[in-house]
């Protein structure tokens, strides 16, 4: 939610609760936490945000008011309350962004489109030069993929030698490689920056407009609990990094939801048999470029629905992972809600969606039979 709506801002709440606060012309300040007396809580005068790291307290500016002031009602009337104890006129309206769907809502640009259509006009045109070695398809067949999926989403195999000639290739199709993450300058000419000690097979990232904004690399050998790496030149000559960028699907079916998920084979197995729109964190607290998108989101969907890893019950960091990222769509007025399944029917979305087809068809093999 846009805090900048409103006629009062974080720090007016914060003098209407009894919070001492003293720097308000600055972009955000420390402060004791009410809730549980550390000065650990952040006021953030921008975004009209608080957050406690020691007691996990955070939200809105009307949720922090709503809370201190034991206030119960809905968004308009704690907006109502605070005008009113502040002598502002009731004249000014809030407009949530579901509360009329002719009203014009406005997306305020937090990306950069020229970026994005370059990269992918040059991942796709490096990705048009490699190929799937045979020993990477048995794995993307047991994840539940066709060849028609492989070739739809364009999985590659780690080339292994000829970087800089493949560099050259490029550069003769009058594609630049400055800036472009995984590509860079070695003794003045350019090359790829990946280890050919390391195999693995590569999947491109298709951001929520449909570029493939990134790729990631899935090694064969993971080193650790390393099985993923970014395609990323960072730190070397006109090189540069690769954002953490959510991989999306658009679905179908229920064009009103979108489905959350971490890992892209989590978002292409279920948009597979379901149907559904999904998008995939790089990781379940990869939420940086996603905030990005949720004034987009909103527009394009009354409702999204967080399906994390089932483990989650036994799993502390993802149990906090989805309520952080639910706290944070709520505060882009979207209706959030999550879906649970039973950790005996798989670990992940594509998990349960591929155990969910093979009970849906052993069903109809038993009805065929009798």
């Amino acid at each position: 939610m846009d805090m900048s709506n409103f006629p009062f801002t974080i720090g007016d709440v914060a003098r209407l609760c009894h919070l001492n606060i003293s720097r308000e012309n600055q972009t955000s300040e420390y402060i004791v936490c009410p809730f549980c007396g550390r000065k650990k809580m952040n006021l953030h005068y921008g975004k009209g945000l608080y957050h406690c790291p020691a007691c996990d307290a955070g939200g809105s500016m009307l949720k922090l008011y709503a809370e201190l002031r034991g206030f119960q009602g809905s968004k308009g009337e704690i907006v109502k309350e605070i005008k009113k104890e502040l002598g502002i006129a009731d004249n000014y309206c809030y407009r949530s962004a579901r509360q009329s769907e002719n009203a014009e809502v406005i997306v305020q640009p937090q990306v950069d489109f020229e970026r994005m259509k370059r990269l992918d006009s040059v991942y796709r045109a490096f990705l048009n030069k490699l190929f799937l070695a045979s020993v990477h398809k048995p794995y993307l067949y047991n994840r539940g993929l066709s060849d028609e999926d492989i070739e739809r989403f364009g999985f590659k195999s780690m080339p292994l030698f000829g970087y800089k000639a493949l560099c050259r290739e490029l550069l003769q199709e009058n594609i630049c490689l400055e800036n472009v993450g995984g590509f860079y300058l070695d003794e003045g000419e350019w090359t790829i920056n990946l280890n050919p000690k390391m195999t693995g097979y590569m999947i491109p990232v298709y951001n929520y407009f449909g570029f493939i904004e990134g790729i990631q690399i899935r090694l064969d050998r993971p080193f650790g609990k390393t099985k993923y790496l970014w395609f990323s030149s960072n730190g070397l000559d006109h090189g540069t990094s690769t954002a953490a960028i959510p991989f999306y699907i658009k679905g179908n079916r229920k064009p009103d939801t979108l489905v959350i998920t971490e890992g892209a084979f989590k978002a292409i197995i279920p948009n597979k048999i379901f149907g559904y729109s999904i998008i995939a964190l790089p990781g379940v607290n990869n939420t940086r470029e996603f905030e990005k998108l949720l004034p987009y989101i909103r527009q394009d969907y009354r409702q999204v629905l967080i399906a994390f890893d089932a483990d989650l019950r036994v799993n502390e960091n993802v149990a906090k992972a989805r309520e952080k990222l639910r706290r944070m769509i709520y505060e882009y007025d979207i209706v959030c809600s999550t879906f649970e399944w039973d950790l005996s029917e798989g670990k992940g979305l594509d998990d349960f969606a591929l155990h969910w087809q093979k009970n849906k068809a052993d069903a109809g093999n038993e009805r065929s039979d009798e």
